[in-house]
């Protein structure tokens, strides 16, 4: 399949792959002695056993701003709102359009750089969509291992952020006073959106965690954080505070959503090809900007997959790097270590 023709079309999106075109293997295994390699763009660690591991964190990131219709889809009825009256985005699938897509970038040790060699695509509006590996002539040649996809709305000035564990352009989003509790469950298909919440790590004193599902509390961890109230809005603040702030980490899907909301409208990308997250450091001084009340919520999904798909060898398990190496890399790298310090 070839995507250069389709490489500035809004009709490439999200989905959720669970492995790569061979599903690698979740196996574990010791590591007694590594030598390293370099192959491509892609640095990874030998083990003694030919199990390939990450030899550095790295991942992969998108971030494409939806286009969503906010008028009602029957004449007369009222747009959806919370109880307080704030703006939600549409649960129809039917009202998001072609969305803005975004560059695919790649984070390797706190770096942050375009990924060359691969794309955004979805094969059509309101289909999943995936980050791609694709050769000069724009044929899809492998898909990275999918980790984890957040959508991210700044709604008004009193629900600035809300967030949701998957893509909200598929019509699975869905607001819990408008569903029976006893019927929502793990099980229950799609996803609630939920205000932003932390959690804390005691081995990490003082650093933020962000979660999805509304899991934690809707404050930050330490006092005084340098990132409050521009990375994440000041109704997070934390006034109670007894440990000084010591950074922010967590899932990475929705820091990144909040770093994007610090661009321009359908210039979702220019956060990070201008620099303003790198070396574990935010360097964007303005505060965050909610929608004014004349202004509809702006929403973005945020897709993630692992960095394990090694620059010129084929898409197979023998060739790429562990899954299950990728998934312990990123579980370290958002619940025990700092993605934004401060």
């Amino acid at each position: 399949m070839n995507l250069f023709a389709k490489a500035g079309s809004s009709k490439h999106s999200h989905g959720h792959r669970s492995g790569s075109s061979r599903n690698h293997g979740h196996k574990h295994h010791s590591e007694p002695k590594a030598s390293t390699s370099n192959l491509g763009s892609t640095s990874v660690a030998v083990s003694v056993d030919g199990v390939r591991r990450p030899e550095e964190p790295s991942f992969l990131f998108v971030v494409n701003e939806f286009s969503v219709n906010y008028e009602p889809p029957v004449q007369g009825m009222p747009a959806l709102t919370d109880q307080w009256a704030n703006p939600m985005p549409p649960t129809d699938a039917g009202a998001y359009g072609d969305e803005q897509v975004g560059h695919v970038f790649r984070y390797r040790s706190g770096v942050i750089t375009p990924a060359v060699g691969y794309q955004w695509y979805r094969p059509a509006l309101n289909d999943e969509g995936c980050i791609v590996r694709v050769d000069q002539a724009g044929n899809i040649t492998g898909y990275p291992v999918f980790h984890n996809a957040q959508s991210i709305f700044t709604c008004s000035s009193h629900l600035p952020v809300i967030v949701g564990e998957g893509d909200a352009s598929l019509g699975q989003s869905f607001m819990r006073r408008l569903c029976r509790c006893d019927a929502i469950s793990e099980n229950t298909p799609g996803f609630a959106w939920c205000i932003l919440h932390f959690t804390e790590n005691e081995l990490l004193p003082g650093v933020s965690l962000v979660t999805a599902n509304g899991h934690g509390r809707p404050n930050v961890v330490g006092s005084a954080p340098s990132w409050v109230p521009f990375l994440v809005p000041g109704v997070y603040q934390n006034t109670r505070a007894t440990t000084e702030s010591a950074g922010l980490a967590g899932r990475v899907a929705i820091l990144i959503g909040l770093m994007a909301l610090h661009s321009r409208p359908g210039r979702a990308s220019d956060v990070f090809n201008n620099g303003k997250w790198q070396g574990h450091e935010w360097r964007d001084p303005g505060p965050f900007r909610a929608p004014r009340p004349d202004e509809n919520p702006r929403g973005l999904l945020v897709y993630v997959c692992y960095d394990n798909l090694i620059n010129g060898q084929d898409d197979s398990e023998e060739n790429n790097i562990s899954t299950e190496a990728c998934r312990q890399m990123m579980e370290t790298l958002e619940w025990c270590s700092v993605l934004v310090r401060g």
